[in-house]
């Protein structure tokens, strides 16, 4: 009996000991659980929230490239682009959207974001007061080193061209020849962009008339790309649609002409660039 105590003692102050800690958490563990938990959100709601920016960018590039094809598949019918609404009574469109608006006019359009696709960072600015405008019937020239609002001249030279002189459809009062034997370049800084997001890039774009052919270089963050171009100026300009994605919060935007007719590139009007998301 007396040997037997002090063991039911000691195991009572044992299962004492246990019951006790079993009870709740310390204060430190509490806190290192909390911490873990606010991690665990954070991870949750920062990949939550991509995946919604990434569908959204997407849902936006994919309707305006669905519009682009439209246009061109009705203009490839019927030798002019149409609104919106004769796109959809031709069956080249289920419906109307809700992301982008389409005008038409001079031979060419314009896809334009709406509601959650907005963000215009720029607009056409070859036309005044921004650019001076070219003499009724004629043109400026515009060589290296110089500027014509906010863009500038870099390489080789360019003209500010009367849409008048050619009779040209790219719409406004001026259109921008990058030449032909001197390559013309021309660039400007595009600010506003946010580093990772998606942007859509459209410009119309036709050759002297003078030319067969004529070829311009695009750069803009991850993009790099060279068109060719065969539709003159006196008749209706093309439209050129690029994504490209933004490396900084400023990136430089860049044409640069080239051609095998001396004196004759491409010829450029309606550059805009909007946001994806």
């Amino acid at each position: 009996m007396k040997g037997s105590r002090p063991l039911a003692r000691g195991r009572l102050i044992d299962m004492h000991s246990g019951s006790h800690r079993a009870s709740g958490f310390t204060l430190v563990e509490l806190l290192v659980v909390i911490a873990v938990l606010g991690v665990l959100a954070a991870i949750v709601v920062f990949s939550v929230s991509g995946i919604t920016d990434k569908g959204q960018t997407s849902a936006c590039a994919a309707d305006s490239q669905t519009i682009h094809t439209a246009e061109e598949a009705y203009n490839a019918q019927h030798g002019s682009y149409a609104s919106e609404a004769t796109l959809v009574s031709s069956g080249l469109l289920q419906g109307t959207s809700s992301l982008h608006d389409v005008t038409t006019g001079g031979g060419t359009y314009s896809v334009v974001s709406l509601g959650s696709c907005t963000a215009q960072v720029v607009g056409d600015d070859l036309e005044p007061p921004a650019v001076t405008a070219a003499p009724s019937g004629h043109w400026y020239t515009v060589g290296s080193g110089s500027s014509f609002g906010p863009w500038n001249v870099t390489a080789g030279s360019i003209d500010v061209v009367s849409t008048a002189y050619w009779n040209a459809s790219g719409g406004g009062v001026n259109d921008i020849d990058l030449n032909g034997s001197s390559y013309g370049t021309i660039q400007r800084s595009i600010t506003g962009l946010t580093s990772g997001s998606s942007y859509t890039l459209t410009f119309s774009y036709a050759i002297n008339p003078g030319a067969a052919t004529a070829g311009a270089r695009v750069r803009i963050g991850n993009l790099d790309q060279t068109l060719t171009a065969t539709n003159p100026a006196t008749g209706s300009f093309q439209t050129a649609t690029y994504t490209f994605t933004a490396g900084s919060s400023t990136e430089t935007l860049s044409f640069a002409g080239s051609g095998p007719n001396g004196s004759c590139g491409v010829v450029l009007d309606n550059i805009a660039i909007s946001s994806n998301s």
